[in-house]
């Protein structure tokens, strides 16, 4: 059941990845990518639990595979923000925060290989992003 839900998640977030490029003439747009941003933030926080979840007996691929999905969670998020995102309830930024402060912590004592394929922005600057801009909309 786990791995089923571990699949799940990382074939989510790939596709989530898949970034579409926006129209800015959409009256939508920014509810949209800030349902995108909420999704990316989850999926960042699961992938936080999942690497905490893991004993070290795993296959290493497993622990690449959730360290490229928060990576790629995290450029999503930013990406995001970048083009507008709304979040629906400011009490969402304060939930996501806290979670991406864990995140930032962990990246700081566990440096993560770079996903394939590369990133738009560098990890630290994408989650330093995303915190500023969750702490102003708070």
């Amino acid at each position: 059941m786990g791995a089923v839900m571990l699949v799940l998640t990382l074939s989510r977030g790939v596709v989530a990845a898949a970034n579409r490029t926006p129209d800015p003439a959409d009256p939508c747009q920014p509810a949209w990518q800030g349902q995108r941003l909420s999704d990316a933030l989850y999926d960042m926080d699961l992938m936080f639990t999942m690497l905490r979840k893991l004993t070290g007996h795993e296959d290493p691929k497993l622990k690449t595979l959730i360290e490229w999905n928060l990576q790629w969670s995290a450029d999503v998020a930013r990406d995001a923000i970048d083009h507008g995102a709304i979040l629906a309830s400011p009490k969402i930024a304060g939930t996501w925060l806290g979670s991406v402060q864990r995140v930032q912590e962990y990246v700081a004592a566990h440096p993560l290989a770079p996903p394939e394929p590369p990133l738009k922005g560098k990890l630290e600057t994408n989650l330093k992003t995303i915190e500023s801009w969750l702490e102003r909309h708070k």
